[in-house]
């Protein structure tokens, strides 16, 4: 079945629990508490699970690279915001590119 809308939002959920896994996951390195690293293995299986259900919505390829691109900005957005991690302009264009590609991938 295909149907972009509820592609896009399971996509979405998905990513949403992993970026907060990632940050999980980066906390549990600068912290060493076991409690963020179970956090973020939880969050990071609920992440998959709505992955998974994304497959019913959309075609496994293009899916994928949906997912791929939207965590990848999101978490870019996590470093520069929450951690002050700076982006150089190559990488600043590669942001860019990626958006252009996403665009072009749902056409």
């Amino acid at each position: 079945m295909n149907n972009p809308s509820l592609l896009l939002t399971f996509i979405s959920f998905s990513a949403v629990f992993i970026v907060i896994a990632d940050i999980f996951g980066k906390e549990w390195v600068n912290n060493n508490k076991i409690s963020y690293l179970i956090s973020a293995m939880v969050l990071a299986l609920i992440s998959e699970i709505f992955f998974f259900i994304s497959f019913k919505y959309g075609k496994l390829g293009i899916t994928s690279v949906m997912w791929d691109v939207i965590t990848t900005v999101m978490l870019i957005g996590v470093g520069y915001f929450i951690y002050k991690e700076n982006l150089s302009l190559p990488q600043i264009i590669g942001i860019v590119l990626i958006f252009i590609a996403l665009f072009l991938i749902n056409r």
